[in-house]
């Protein structure tokens, strides 16, 4: 089973971060390849240069290691999974703090993977054996992307029959995830050559940072963002003032959903008739909230519309 495609779409932006990564590690593997074939650089600083060695953990190597591939298909199936899934992660977060969690994720991986050799061995002489590092550094942010989007599926390719057309199956992100964790784990000690414990490092790097940083939260106030505006569009205010106010709830800093709350509740104002007080009541603190939020953020047209639009009427 092979992922070629998730239901997260983008909003903001195109992801030029990731595009740079896909590039740059392309032409890392071909450079380095084409020095080391050619007899131009030695087999240790080739190795230096792309792989990471448990017994000399040196900040540069590992550095490197997390944009280094054995092969093309190695290169392709991590860009493919990282396209997939750090996408839109990059456009919720922008290139500057997406290329950060990457970096944080891949650093996390490898020191998990060293304190498990070094637990394992008892503190003992590490093995000469080096290792990628892309690999855990994009099983981090496989990680990030389940618990941000929570309600994401994957869409995993099952097979191909003669007409060339793909059977496929949708899946929850958090499932795929987590079977790939479990994967890892039970082929942690098959001795294949590959670092599976970095990627379980790289896993667990994800699901600690994006709770620390509180991604669910900030999933959940998609989700629910997207669906208030939704039932807004339709008309259906009442039932999107339910989901504004869950996002009060959830103490989104958002000037944007506060504004759309004053609009719900202004629009179920009696269309013929003073409002009830407490109408009025929640439509002023909806609206000073907005006002609040969209000065702190220096947004002042449009804090200048809502305050035209609604704040005089009311």
């Amino acid at each position: 089973m092979v992922p070629f495609a998730s239901t997260v779409r983008l909003k903001f932006r195109y992801p030029v971060a990731i595009i740079g990564i896909i590039v740059g590690t392309f032409v890392w593997w071909i450079g380095t390849t084409l020095l080391y074939s050619s007899d131009t650089i030695t087999k240790d600083t080739f190795r230096f240069l792309t792989r990471f060695q448990l017994n000399d953990p040196n900040p540069l190597r590992a550095f490197a290691s997390m944009f280094s591939h054995a092969n093309f298909w190695h290169w392709f199936g991590n860009m493919l999974f990282l396209w997939i899934f750090g996408t839109a992660l990059e456009d919720r977060l922008g290139p500057r703090k997406f290329l950060a969690l990457f970096l944080i994720s891949g650093v996390g991986a490898l020191a998990i993977f060293w304190l498990f050799y070094f637990v394992n061995n008892l503190g003992g002489p590490y093995p000469d054996d080096t290792y990628l590092g892309a690999s855990g550094a994009i099983s981090g942010i496989m990680g990030l992307s389940a618990r941000r989007f929570p309600k994401a599926k994957v869409v995993l390719g099952l097979d191909f029959n003669i007409t060339s057309r793909i059977l496929s199956l949708k899946v929850p992100m958090l499932w795929f995830v987590l079977y790939s964790l479990g994967k890892d784990v039970y082929r942690t000690f098959d001795g294949d050559g590959v670092a599976h414990m970095a990627h379980i490092g790289g896993f667990l790097a994800g699901f600690v940072i994006a709770s620390r940083l509180k991604f669910e939260k900030e999933g959940e106030a998609e989700i629910l963002t997207d669906q208030a505006q939704e039932l807004y569009d339709r008309g259906w205010y009442p039932q999107a003032l339910e989901r504004y106010d869950r996002l009060v709830v959830l103490d989104i800093r958002d000037g944007k959903f506060q504004e759309m709350r004053a609009r719900c509740l202004y629009k179920l104002w009696p269309a013929n008739g003073r409002p009830r007080d407490t109408q009025r009541a929640q439509l002023l603190d909806a609206l000073e909230r907005c006002l609040k939020l969209y000065r702190e953020s220096k947004q002042d047209e449009a804090a200048w519309r809502l305050y035209h639009d609604l704040y005089v009427v009311s």
